[in-house]
């Protein structure tokens, strides 16, 4: 990782800690769970092809393997994020990872339903 990547990583560090994060379930398609810090931009329900009106949500996360999501590995259509639709609430939905919106070397940005 050269030294641009890395001062980004740093930053990405910084900033998550600074402002306030939510903890998801990130399960690789075929891979195990694990829990993630992630910015969550939730947006109206949307109709999904094939599984009709389900709410979305626009996830910000590290892009790395260890402490986030990796855009090198992600499988959109396999891989999930199971959130919370409402903030703060206990129950939770389990989406698809639809598309990838915009990555760089320190962060990857989806859209999940």
């Amino acid at each position: 990782m050269g030294d641009y990547a890395i001062a980004q990583q740093d930053a990405a560090s910084s900033t998550l800690a600074a402002l306030d994060p939510e903890t998801v379930t990130y399960t690789p398609y075929g891979g195990s769970a694990r829990s993630i810090e992630v910015f969550l931009d939730r947006q109206p329900p949307q109709a999904i092809e094939g599984m009709g009106t389900s709410p979305t949500a626009i996830v910000r996360a590290r892009n790395d393997v260890a402490a986030g999501l990796n855009a090198a590995t992600l499988d959109t259509g396999g891989d999930s994020v199971t959130w919370p639709p409402k903030r703060g609430d206990s129950t939770t939905k389990s989406s698809r990872i639809l598309s990838i919106l915009a990555v760089d070397a320190a962060w990857i940005t989806c859209l999940i339903g």
